[in-house]
C-alpha cells in the first residue's frame, strides 16, 4: 500500500455523538407517545359523546344522566350543563371535515367570547333592591321569550347555570318565579314600599316592620300597597301593628 502519511492521518471520519443525543430521542419518542395518547383520547371523547347522545334520543333526561355519570377524577356527577354541553358539540360537531378535536370544540360552546353572551343588561345603580330584581327579571323574561340564548345554549335553563344560577336547584326557583304573574307583581308592590319607605324592616316570613314615626299620610300609602298584596290584608287585620289605632284611623280616612 502506498498511502502517505496524511491520507493516514485523515482516515474514516470518526462519529462524534453529542452527550444530549440519548436525552433527545427519548424526548422525540415521548413526542410520538403523547401525540397517539391524545389521538386515542379525542375519539374515546367523541365516542364518548355519542353515546350520551343516543341515550338522550332514547329517553333519558339530561338531569338523570348527569346524576348517574361521574366524574373519575372527583368521584361527583357531572352537572346538567356538561351534559348539554357534550351532546351539542356531538350534534354540531361531529360531521365537520376536518373534525375539531373533542376539547377545543367543547370548550368553544362552554365558553364562548364574553361579549358573544347573552348577558343580561346591567342593572342601574338604584338602591332599591326590588327594581333592581324587576330589571333583572324583565330582561330574562325578554332573553327566554325570544330565545336569545338559542346561539350558544340548548336551553334557557342551560343559559341561567351559565351565569346566573349555580344549581339546578336555583335555577328551577328562578323559572318558577319568572313564570309567576302574582310573583312579579308582589315585587313591583314591594319596589313601590321601599321607595315610600326604604326603612321599612322585611323579615324572612310576615309583615314588615312599619317606623314608629311614620307620617299619617305615607302611613295610609303604605297600608293600601300592603292589603293589595296576595293574602295580606287577612294577616294585616291579625296584626297588633297594623290592625291598631293607627288601622282603624286609616279605615274611617278611606
Amino acid at each position: 500500500m502506498s498511502d502517505t502519511l496524511s491520507d493516514l492521518l485523515q482516515g474514516p471520519p470518526a462519529i462524534v455523538q453529542s452527550v444530549h443525543a440519548a436525552a433527545v430521542r427519548e424526548i422525540n419518542a415521548l413526542e410520538v407517545r403523547i401525540v397517539q395518547a391524545e389521538d386515542d383520547a379525542d375519539a374515546q371523547l367523541w365516542e364518548q359523546a355519542r353515546q350520551v347522545v343516543a341515550q338522550l334520543e332514547a329517553g333519558l333526561s339530561q338531569r338523570e344522566l348527569a346524576r348517574q355519570w361521574i366524574n373519575a377524577r372527583t368521584g361527583e356527577p357531572y352537572s346538567q350543563m356538561h351534559v348539554s354541553f357534550t351532546a351539542r358539540v356531538f350534534a354540531e360537531k361531529y360531521t365537520f371535515q376536518p373534525r375539531p378535536r373533542f376539547r377545543d370544540a367543547y370548550n368553544a360552546i362552554a365558553n364562548p367570547p364574553k361579549a358573544a353572551k347573552v348577558a343580561a343588561d346591567t342593572p342601574p345603580a338604584d338602591p332599591n333592591p326590588f327594581r333592581r330584581w324587576l330589571h333583572t327579571a324583565e330582561t330574562l323574561i325578554r332573553v327566554r321569550d325570544q330565545k336569545l340564548y338559542e346561539k350558544w345554549y340548548p336551553t334557557f335553563e342551560a343559559y341561567l347555570l351559565s351565569g346566573f344560577c349555580q344549581t339546578d336547584e336555583q335555577v328551577q326557583d328562578v323559572t318558577k318565579r319568572l313564570a309567576d304573574p302574582v310573583h312579579l307583581s308582589t315585587a313591583y308592590t314591594m319596589a313601590q314600599l321601599y321607595d315610600l319607605v326604604p326603612s321599612l324592616v322585611y323579615g324572612n316570613v310576615g309583615l314588615p316592620k312599619c317606623p314608629d314615626d311614620l307620617p299619617f299620610e305615607t302611613y295610609v300609602k303604605v297600608w293600601k300597597l300592603l292589603t293589595a298584596l296576595p293574602g295580606v290584608a287577612a294577616e294585616m287585620a291579625e296584626a297588633e301593628q297594623w290592625g291598631g289605632k293607627r288601622g282603624r284611623r286609616h279605615e274611617r280616612a278611606a
